[in-house]
């Protein structure tokens, strides 16, 4: 976030570099998917937004429930039409077990963003369950989005016309 917008990283990097710098600390180790081009938007993993159809409070109640910490952050809640999201803009990724090879993701795991689709894909899945056990037993800090839907959206957001919650 730069002011009171969302911007995606290869935006970022050339309006604020201090920010950016904090944001891609989180793909150390994990580079390779930065380098990943989005089916339909044909662009890469750095140029788009990243939301979830998952409610913050169903993440955690997973991440407590394995045995995990969880630390309360400020999240948006938005309505994605009014935020200006379609087919053209923003694709679902329902990231499936399988994890794409090289540069790009399996085209069949993503579809074109439709906003029906989103209340099939906002309940937290057994695959991330167990991946948050998972990490407990092994006492391992979790990512917390692993196999839970993405919405990518290509653009910036201004945020102040959306929710903001703290969970």
């Amino acid at each position: 976030m730069h002011g009171h917008t969302l911007t995606p990283l290869n935006q970022l990097k050339h309006i604020a570099p201090a920010a950016y710098q904090r944001q891609v600390a989180k793909y150390k180790g994990r580079e390779h998917v930065m380098a990943r081009i989005i089916p339909y938007l044909n662009c890469l993993w750095n140029d788009v937004l990243q939301f979830s159809a998952i409610h913050p409070a169903a993440l955690r109640d997973a991440l407590t429930e394995a045995g995990l910490q969880w630390t309360p952050q400020t999240w948006i809640a938005l309505d994605p039409q009014q935020a200006g999201f379609n087919g053209d803009n923003a694709v679902i990724w329902h990231y499936p077990l399988r994890l794409p090879e090289g540069q790009g993701f399996y085209e069949d795991d993503c579809i074109r963003f439709d906003s029906s689709t989103l209340t099939t894909l906002n309940t937290v899945t057994d695959a991330t369950r167990s991946y948050y056990q998972l990490c407990c037993q092994r006492r391992e800090k979790p990512l917390l989005f692993v196999h839970v839907p993405h919405v990518f959206f290509r653009g910036t957001l201004d945020i102040r016309s959306h929710t903001t919650i703290v969970v």
